[in-house]
């Protein structure tokens, strides 16, 4: 079984469901009763799952009905398209710093040492 998505919203829940099974794809939902537990907080989402044979077209599914983003999203592009690298959609990304400290280093032969610069675009630029 494989995860599609995760909601704490009941309604959205029974319409997924029920778009999924429309096209004839069953869809379990976990987390039902633990989710209950919890009251009217809404702080433990409850999961859509679907079998490994029908992912690839629940997918298709979600993402054409605008309910599931690109699970595939092109990579971010530095130094013109030299650079790319693949970040998440929300948290910690990559912003201009790590090509202008690159930038602004000057270049040695040698070894350099990268520590601390998060997912390494720094390196990846001065390389």
């Amino acid at each position: 079984m494989k995860e599609l998505l995760r909601t704490t919203d009941p309604v959205r829940l029974s319409w997924l469901t029920a778009l999924l099974a429309d096209q004839d794809i069953e869809a379990i939902v976990f987390d039902t009763h633990t989710s209950i537990l919890e009251g009217s907080v809404s702080a433990i989402p409850r999961r859509i799952m679907v079998i490994d044979e029908d992912f690839s077209a629940a997918c298709k599914l979600l993402m054409a009905a605008g309910e599931m983003a690109d699970p595939d999203p092109q990579p971010d592009k530095l130094l013109g398209g030299q650079v790319r690298l693949r970040q998440p959609e929300s948290g910690y990304r990559v912003a201009i710093d790590p090509v202008l400290l690159a930038a602004a280093t000057p270049a040695v032969a040698g070894q350099v040492l990268d520590v601390g610069t998060g997912v390494g675009a720094a390196a990846l630029c001065y390389a």
